[in-house]
Protein backbone atom coordinates (compact mmCIF):
# COMPACT_ATOMS: atom_id res chain seq x y z
CA UNK A 1 0.00 0.00 0.00
CA UNK A 2 1.37 3.35 -0.96
CA UNK A 3 1.75 5.72 2.06
CA UNK A 4 -0.45 8.22 0.66
CA UNK A 5 -3.54 5.43 0.38
CA UNK A 6 -1.90 4.81 4.44
CA UNK A 7 -2.56 8.17 5.46
CA UNK A 8 -5.65 8.69 3.72
CA UNK A 9 -6.72 5.21 5.53
CA UNK A 10 -5.24 6.99 8.75
CA UNK A 11 -7.38 10.15 8.71
CA UNK A 12 -10.27 8.27 7.83
CA UNK A 13 -10.26 5.90 10.67
CA UNK A 14 -9.59 8.83 13.31
CA UNK A 15 -12.39 10.93 11.62
CA UNK A 16 -15.02 7.63 12.27
CA UNK A 17 -13.70 5.75 15.06
CA UNK A 18 -12.01 8.37 17.42
CA UNK A 19 -13.98 10.45 20.47
CA UNK A 20 -13.08 13.71 20.26
CA UNK A 21 -11.04 15.23 22.66
CA UNK A 22 -11.65 18.06 25.05
CA UNK A 23 -8.02 17.91 26.97
CA UNK A 24 -5.36 20.26 26.22
CA UNK A 25 -2.37 18.47 25.22
CA UNK A 26 0.89 19.59 24.22
CA UNK A 27 1.70 19.74 20.58
CA UNK A 28 4.32 17.33 19.53
CA UNK A 29 7.60 18.50 17.75
CA UNK A 30 7.87 16.68 14.42
CA UNK A 31 11.52 15.90 14.89
CA UNK A 32 10.06 13.49 18.35
CA UNK A 33 8.12 11.06 16.18
CA UNK A 34 9.55 7.87 14.71
CA UNK A 35 11.17 7.07 11.27
CA UNK A 36 7.98 4.88 11.05
CA UNK A 37 5.68 7.60 11.89
CA UNK A 38 7.56 10.42 9.82
CA UNK A 39 7.03 8.33 6.86
CA UNK A 40 3.48 7.49 6.77
CA UNK A 41 2.89 11.46 7.82
CA UNK A 42 5.46 12.81 4.91
CA UNK A 43 3.15 14.79 3.37
CA UNK A 44 2.36 16.24 6.70
CA UNK A 45 5.76 17.45 7.03
CA UNK A 46 5.65 21.30 5.97
CA UNK A 47 2.67 21.93 8.25
CA UNK A 48 2.77 19.53 11.21
CA UNK A 49 4.01 22.53 13.59
CA UNK A 50 1.39 24.57 12.59
CA UNK A 51 -1.71 21.55 13.25
CA UNK A 52 -3.17 21.28 16.29
CA UNK A 53 -1.93 19.54 19.14
CA UNK A 54 -5.44 17.41 19.57
CA UNK A 55 -5.06 16.89 15.42
CA UNK A 56 -1.69 15.77 16.04
CA UNK A 57 -2.63 13.00 18.97
CA UNK A 58 -5.08 11.90 16.98
CA UNK A 59 -3.34 11.41 14.25
CA UNK A 60 -0.43 9.21 15.81
CA UNK A 61 -3.00 7.63 17.59
CA UNK A 62 -5.12 6.63 14.53
CA UNK A 63 -1.74 5.48 13.01
CA UNK A 64 -1.30 3.12 16.60
CA UNK A 65 -4.85 1.72 15.62
CA UNK A 66 -3.94 0.92 11.86
CA UNK A 67 -0.53 -0.46 13.19
CA UNK A 68 -2.51 -2.80 15.44
CA UNK A 69 -4.78 -3.93 12.72
CA UNK A 70 -5.17 -7.08 11.02
CA UNK A 71 -5.36 -7.43 7.09
CA UNK A 72 -9.41 -7.85 7.28
CA UNK A 73 -9.47 -4.80 9.58
CA UNK A 74 -7.68 -2.68 7.23
CA UNK A 75 -9.13 -4.61 4.20
CA UNK A 76 -12.86 -3.22 5.52
CA UNK A 77 -11.44 0.43 6.01
CA UNK A 78 -9.84 0.61 2.55
CA UNK A 79 -13.22 -0.21 1.44
CA UNK A 80 -15.36 2.53 3.71
CA UNK A 81 -12.58 4.95 2.31
CA UNK A 82 -13.77 4.40 -1.19
CA UNK A 83 -17.21 4.54 -0.11
CA UNK A 84 -17.01 7.77 1.74
CA UNK A 85 -14.42 9.43 -1.26
CA UNK A 86 -17.37 8.20 -3.77
CA UNK A 87 -20.28 10.16 -1.92
CA UNK A 88 -20.87 13.91 -3.20
CA UNK A 89 -19.41 16.23 -1.34
CA UNK A 90 -22.67 17.66 -0.35
CA UNK A 91 -23.31 14.22 1.46
CA UNK A 92 -19.89 13.98 3.01
CA UNK A 93 -20.63 17.66 4.51
CA UNK A 94 -24.15 16.31 6.10
CA UNK A 95 -22.64 13.67 7.46
CA UNK A 96 -19.72 15.55 9.25
CA UNK A 97 -21.89 17.63 10.33
CA UNK A 98 -23.77 15.12 12.30
CA UNK A 99 -20.73 13.37 13.51
CA UNK A 100 -19.76 16.76 15.16
CA UNK A 101 -23.76 17.14 16.67
CA UNK A 102 -23.68 13.98 17.59
CA UNK A 103 -19.95 14.15 19.43
CA UNK A 104 -21.63 17.06 21.13
CA UNK A 105 -24.04 14.90 23.10
CA UNK A 106 -23.14 13.90 26.95
CA UNK A 107 -21.62 10.20 27.04
CA UNK A 108 -25.08 8.90 28.32
CA UNK A 109 -26.69 10.12 25.12
CA UNK A 110 -24.26 9.12 22.96
CA UNK A 111 -24.53 5.97 24.43
CA UNK A 112 -28.26 5.85 24.20
CA UNK A 113 -27.92 6.59 20.38
CA UNK A 114 -25.31 3.34 19.76
CA UNK A 115 -28.05 1.40 21.73
CA UNK A 116 -30.88 2.14 19.31
CA UNK A 117 -28.59 2.50 16.58
CA UNK A 118 -27.72 -1.05 17.32
CA UNK A 119 -31.43 -2.10 17.75
CA UNK A 120 -32.71 -0.47 14.52
CA UNK A 121 -29.86 -2.27 12.27
CA UNK A 122 -30.97 -5.39 14.02
CA UNK A 123 -34.66 -4.99 12.30
CA UNK A 124 -35.41 -6.54 8.57
CA UNK A 125 -34.55 -4.44 6.31
CA UNK A 126 -37.74 -3.99 4.96
CA UNK A 127 -38.76 -2.62 8.56
CA UNK A 128 -35.59 -0.33 8.17
CA UNK A 129 -36.81 1.01 5.05
CA UNK A 130 -40.45 1.53 5.92
CA UNK A 131 -39.24 3.02 8.71
CA UNK A 132 -36.79 5.94 6.78
CA UNK A 133 -39.77 6.66 4.58
CA UNK A 134 -41.71 7.31 7.15
CA UNK A 135 -39.32 9.95 9.05
CA UNK A 136 -38.39 11.71 5.54
CA UNK A 137 -42.21 12.34 5.36
CA UNK A 138 -42.73 14.03 7.97
CA UNK A 139 -42.21 17.66 8.37
CA UNK A 140 -39.59 19.70 10.27
CA UNK A 141 -42.00 20.49 12.64
CA UNK A 142 -43.42 16.91 12.84
CA UNK A 143 -39.39 15.49 13.43
CA UNK A 144 -39.61 18.24 16.10
CA UNK A 145 -42.56 17.06 17.95
CA UNK A 146 -41.88 13.26 17.55
CA UNK A 147 -37.97 13.86 19.43
CA UNK A 148 -39.60 16.33 21.97
CA UNK A 149 -42.06 13.06 22.94
CA UNK A 150 -38.37 11.45 23.46
CA UNK A 151 -36.99 13.79 26.57
CA UNK A 152 -38.48 12.30 29.38
CA UNK A 153 -37.85 8.87 28.03
CA UNK A 154 -34.80 8.36 30.30
CA UNK A 155 -36.44 7.86 33.44
CA UNK A 156 -39.39 4.64 32.36
CA UNK A 157 -37.65 1.59 31.69
CA UNK A 158 -35.96 0.41 28.13
CA UNK A 159 -39.19 -2.18 27.49
CA UNK A 160 -41.90 0.55 28.20
CA UNK A 161 -39.17 3.33 26.44
CA UNK A 162 -38.81 0.81 23.12
CA UNK A 163 -42.75 0.32 23.52
CA UNK A 164 -43.15 4.11 23.06
CA UNK A 165 -40.41 4.60 20.83
CA UNK A 166 -42.02 2.07 18.42
CA UNK A 167 -45.58 4.18 18.82
CA UNK A 168 -43.73 7.39 17.58
CA UNK A 169 -42.19 5.87 14.01
CA UNK A 170 -45.70 4.21 13.66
Amino acid sequence: MTINRALFILLLTLFLGCAWGGDQRPSIPWDSLTVYQQKIMAKLTDHWDRLPAERQHRLLKGLERWQQMDPEEKAWVKRRFKQWKALPAEQRKAIRQRFEKYMTLSADERAWVKERYKRFKQLSPERRKALRRQWQGMSKAQRQQALGKLKGLEQISPGERDRLLEKLVQ
